[in-house]
């Protein structure tokens, strides 16, 4: 990406951006407006996931209706940080302060797994250790217990085996 290209994106952040700690421990950047071009265009330097679209309410009896909104939205802690990285030096100080805060919480937020990064436990009371614990290429914030998955994946195995059977 071009040094002009970021610039533009860290100055469009620092005006119609949201960073967000959420309540479960995880980070959210957003960047909503009704401008879709501008949406795609930001998406087209950074993507994201989807865009989504945000359909108003009616607008009430003599106002104008509102117009749709279009959000580019990024959750994932890496591309959280990642992003961050990138547009941090064009950054304005009271932006720089808040970007710093979620790297650090990124930095110091105990386990994966959102909700439930601070157990140390399965439901079935496993440790999750690293030889126990399976964390999904495809989903880096989850996490599993392994001694549980292999219970399960047996008895999976053994249903799938008795239904099979003829009569």
């Amino acid at each position: 990406m071009k040094k002009t290209d970021i610039a533009w994106l860290a100055g469009l952040f620092e005006g119609e951006r949201c960073i967000s700690i959420e309540r479960n421990g995880g980070t959210r950047l957003t960047i909503g407006m009704c401008d879709r071009d501008i949406i795609d265009r930001v998406d087209d330097l950074y993507p994201c996931p989807r865009i989504q679209a945000v359909v108003p309410k009616p607008a009430r009896p003599n106002y104008n209706q509102p117009r749709t909104r279009y959000v580019w939205r990024i959750n994932d802690p890496a591309k959280v940080r990642e992003f961050i990285t990138l547009v941090l030096p064009w950054l304005g100080e009271r932006r720089t302060t808040k970007a710093l805060d979620v790297l650090h919480h990124l930095d110091t937020r105990p386990g994966t797994g959102g909700f439930h990064r601070s157990k140390t436990h399965c439901k079935q009371g496993h440790p999750f250790t690293p030889e126990n614990t399976y964390v999904p290429p495809s989903r880096p914030n989850e996490r599993h217990c392994r001694i549980c998955r292999a219970e399960w994946a047996r008895a999976s195995l053994e249903r799938r085996s008795v239904a099979a059977r003829p009569e």
